[in-house]
């Protein structure tokens, strides 16, 4: 097994909060596909057990989607809707 296939136990959290962080960056692109894309994959990063954000991070994560609930796109918004109809526990 090569070296790269190996994934580590524990992430490292500063590599989750940038991912996040990139992601967010996205979901306020001028181009609807870009914020669809950005939204389903902020999705997939929170329902990974190993995803714990700091308050500032579930701050960020909360304004994002409160703004996404409200896009020109409602494809972008039913994603949103989804965020808010998941279970967090």
């Amino acid at each position: 097994m090569s070296a790269e296939a190996i994934q580590p136990i524990h992430p490292d959290p500063r590599r989750t909060s940038f991912t996040v962080n990139a992601i967010l960056e996205e979901t306020v692109k001028r181009d609807k596909d870009y914020r669809y894309m950005a939204t389903s994959d902020l999705l997939s990063e929170l329902q990974k057990d190993s995803f714990k954000p700091d308050t500032d991070g579930e701050r960020k994560i909360c304004k994002a989607i409160l703004k996404l609930l409200n896009d020109q796109s409602s494809d972008v918004q039913g994603l949103a809707v989804k965020w808010c109809a998941a279970p967090r526990c």
